[in-house]
């Protein structure tokens, strides 16, 4: 399949959700998020990929030109994997990407991690975490991204 996205010049959106990638997938899937020129949306939601799928999917993030939504919801990235997220985002400076990521299964106590648009205008990493996590958030931080 990642092959194929290497090749694609049709499809603008693609479900790989629910198909347990884990981290060599993700790698696979970020190797053609660096060549794809035609993808706009990946849904990765409920795939393990962790901290280390989140990194290779950043690099390819910060190539990629023409992606403008990743969904990344309950995928175990955590707050190293937001960091890479948001590192690749003030990376790429053609992009307007928004990654909605989630870790967490309750409702409550929850609070996003966004750009604060002094990045760049129209990008940013929205990830949902509960107020145990903000601690762990704020260690990682990364400048010109705030925790609310």
């Amino acid at each position: 399949m990642a092959e194929a996205l290497k090749i694609n010049n049709t499809l603008t959106t693609i479900e790989l959700g629910y198909n347990d990638i884990g981290v060599e997938g993700a790698k696979d899937v970020a190797e053609a998020l660096k060549i794809n020129k035609t993808l706009t949306t990946i849904h990765l939601e409920r795939n393990y990929i962790g901290s280390e799928g989140a990194k290779y999917l950043a690099w390819a993030l910060e190539i990629n030109k023409t992606l403008t939504t990743i969904h990344l919801y309950y995928t175990s990235i955590g707050a190293t994997g937001q960091k890479h997220l948001a590192e690749a985002l003030k990376i790429n400076k053609t992009s307007s990407t928004t990654i909605y990521a989630s870790d967490i299964y309750q409702k409550q106590n929850i609070y996003p991690l966004t750009n604060s648009g002094t990045v760049r205008l129209n990008s940013s990493l929205c990830c949902w975490v509960c107020k145990d996590e903000v601690e762990q958030l704020a260690a990682v931080s990364v400048p010109g991204f705030r925790v609310r």
